[in-house]
């Protein structure tokens, strides 16, 4: 071969391969030569026996959804020569029948759907949207348990502080009754035995608060 020959060789498939052609005369002559096995007989019996993931996916309702929604794909592509072995390959026709895409979409009950995009495409769609909408669910619930366990901390601060003034009024005479105690504030309280009042600061309103004992002994 000479070296023109050579270089329009090269150039022709270069050509072939930039505009697609060379893809699908290999895709087509791999189809081919597939099939051509698969009708012989004699290298039928060559062949091993069926693929047991495949039959066993086949017996199910979802497994003969899941081989037609590659079917569809393959097909709206138009993916002819490699839908070809796809059907020898997936015992289509034998295990399971693929019959139109609109039968599909209403056994997968996609309803509203455009067809301009595969069913695949859909499915994947319906699949995030509710990934999404489950995660921001968890989000507004953990915000709320959050929220949650905050004030009941404050609340049991709160509660802790009053049960200790409480603790050290009881181990005297003097019996105070404390009152308008909010869950959310703090105190600060002061008191002698030989004074007639107690005084109880509010150190977060900033207002006080006078409580009068129930008895004083007399001096």
């Amino acid at each position: 071969m000479s070296e023109e020959d050579i270089e329009l060789r090269d150039l022709v498939a270069q050509t072939l391969e930039s505009n697609g052609t060379l893809a699908k005369i290999k895709a087509q002559l791999c189809a081919s030569i597939f099939l051509a096995l698969d009708e012989d007989e004699k290298v039928s019996r060559l062949k091993p026996s069926l693929n047991n993931k495949i039959t066993n996916f086949l017996e199910t309702e979802e497994g003969r959804g899941m081989f037609c929604v590659v079917h569809e794909f393959l097909e709206f592509f138009n993916m002819n020569f490699t839908l070809s072995v796809y059907q020898s390959e997936s015992y289509c026709g034998d295990k399971y029948k693929y019959e139109d895409s609109q039968k599909l979409k209403d056994k997968l009950r996609l309803e509203n759907i455009s067809n301009t995009s595969p069913l695949l495409f859909h499915l994947l769609k319906v699949t995030q949207t509710k990934a999404k909408s489950i995660q921001i669910n968890l989000d507004i619930r953990g915000d709320k348990e959050e929220k949650s366990a905050s004030v009941n901390t404050e609340s049991d601060n709160v509660k802790t502080v009053a049960d200790s003034i409480g603790s050290e009024v009881e181990g005297n005479e003097n019996l105070l009754s404390v009152r308008d105690i909010s869950s959310e504030r703090k105190f600060d309280a002061t008191f002698s035995l030989t004074s007639p009042t107690v005084n109880l600061s509010k150190t977060v309103s900033g207002d006080s608060l006078y409580i009068l004992p129930r008895s004083c002994p007399p001096r």
